[in-house]
């Protein structure tokens, strides 16, 4: 995602470089793997199902086809999560949540425009899930790493609560958002890797605007 701009370098990273870490893994013996998808891949309703709409989440959709390529050649255990768009202290990119908050903290004032937001998760909650994964019996194919679908307003809502600032929302110029119709279920996911509590939406928002006091919006 740091590479959105360059379709080329994004290929190269997601698709190519995949495939030589699965190489390497087939060839030194790795008995597991477990690749990062992401509900990119299912952005847009498509004539045979959900589809990607952009070149990051194409990339996406094809390494869960090499994770199960994988395991077909090797005969050994592969899975791709399908992650939402992780939100939290530690998120390097900004996404919608990120940007409200800065926008609350700057000018106090939240401009938002009404549509549900992609599917998210927190990122202490994501990592945990993942990692637990190591310890799971057998893996399943696939699992999504989805814990929340707000609608902008509702983000707005917390983040005017907790900061004070004011929200409305806005037309965009294009006013075009992905709509995900894709269903996401966490559930498998939370089974096998044991019922790790998750912070609420509005806890890991307050966390958020807890860390910009640390470190200043620039």
């Amino acid at each position: 995602m740091c590479h959105a701009d360059d379709p080329v370098q994004v290929l190269m990273v997601n698709v190519v470089g995949s495939e030589a870490l699965l190489n390497a893994a087939a060839k030194y013996g790795v008995s597991r793997i477990v690749t990062a998808g992401s509900v990119a891949g299912y952005a847009r309703p498509g004539p045979f199902g959900p589809e990607p709409d952009n070149v990051y989440g194409l990339t996406k959709r094809v390494l869960e086809l090499q994770t199960r390529l994988w395991a077909r050649r090797t005969g050994r255990e592969a899975t791709c999560v399908r992650i939402g768009s992780v939100y939290g202290v530690g998120r390097q990119t900004e996404n919608p949540i990120h940007k409200m908050v800065s926008d609350a903290l700057r000018t106090n004032e939240i401009r938002y425009e009404s549509y549900r937001m992609e599917p998210c998760i927190e990122i202490g909650t994501c990592v945990s899930l993942i990692a637990a994964l190591a310890d799971v019996e057998h893996l399943r194919p696939r699992y999504d790493a989805v814990t929340e679908r707000p609608c902008s307003s509702e983000v707005a809502g917390i983040v005017a609560k907790l900061t004070g600032a004011k929200h409305s929302p806005h037309m965009a110029e294009n006013g075009v958002h992905p709509e995900f119709p894709e269903d996401f279920d966490s559930s498998a996911l939370s089974t096998d890797a044991g019922q790790i509590p998750h912070a609420t939406l509005e806890n890991a928002i307050f966390r958020i605007i807890r860390s910009y006091d640390a470190y200043p919006v620039k």
